[in-house]
C-alpha cells in the first residue's frame, strides 16, 4: 500500500478514498426511495453526511460538505 513520506501515514490520495468510501457506505444506509424529495430524508443524509466528515475532522469544512451534498443528492 502507497505511502506519504511519514511513516504509517496514509497518503493524501489514501486518506480522501477512505473518506469517500465511508460516506458511500453510511449513505447507502439512510437512504430510500425518493429521500431528495422529503424533509427527513435530506435531513438524514444530511447527518450522516456531517458524521462522517466528523470523524476525519473535515466538519468545519463548509465548501466540502456542500459539494459533496451535491454530489450525493444527484447520484444516489
Amino acid at each position: 500500500m502507497p505511502r506519504s513520506g511519514r511513516t504509517g501515514c496514509p497518503s493524501r490520495a489514501e486518506y480522501a478514498e477512505r473518506v469517500v468510501g465511508d460516506i458511500d457506505e453510511i449513505v447507502r444506509l439512510v437512504r430510500f426511495p425518493g429521500w431528495q424529495h422529503t424533509s427527513a430524508g435530506e435531513r438524514e443524509v444530511k447527518k450522516a453526511l456531517r458524521k462522517t466528515l466528523f470523524k476525519y475532522k473535515l466538519h468545519a469544512e463548509e465548501e466540502l460538505f456542500e459539494k459533496a451534498y451535491g454530489y450525493v443528492k444527484q447520484y444516489y
